[in-house]
């Protein structure tokens, strides 16, 4: 949780997604470098919720760029995290959105959220 929270300061510290990327494979050994990119996505993800559209074609595209396979995985986590996170607190927002991957996930994780009796972890 550290480490995400780590991620989520980087992103507003850095002037773009991109810088922040680096920044987390840079973070200090105490951090995990994937939980960081969790919470960059996490924070990416809230900050630009009005336009949702384009969070999903910037994770999109993390996959073709030079970020590792395992990376964007992470990356790709830390959205349908948030867009869970969202639907808790707006429920009916992932019916609004025209459904992907991330949507999708986000469903399956709301779903188990509901039949656990709530939202533990990011």
């Amino acid at each position: 949780m550290i480490s995400h929270g780590y991620g989520r300061g980087i992103y507003f510290q850095a002037y773009s997604l991109c810088s922040a990327l680096k920044k987390a494979q840079d973070c200090p050994v105490f951090f995990n470098t994937l939980y960081s990119i969790k919470g960059i996505a996490f924070a990416y993800t809230m900050v630009n919720g009005s336009h949702l559209d384009k969070v999903f074609l910037t994770a999109d595209k993390l996959a073709s760029s030079d970020l590792g396979s395992e990376e964007t995985r992470c990356f790709h986590d830390g959205l349908t995290s948030a867009l869970s996170f969202l639907e808790w607190n707006l429920p009916g927002l992932l019916e609004s959105l025209e459904e992907n991957k991330y949507t999708e996930k986000a469903r399956e994780m709301v779903k188990s959220h509901r039949a656990s009796g709530g939202l533990y972890r990011f």
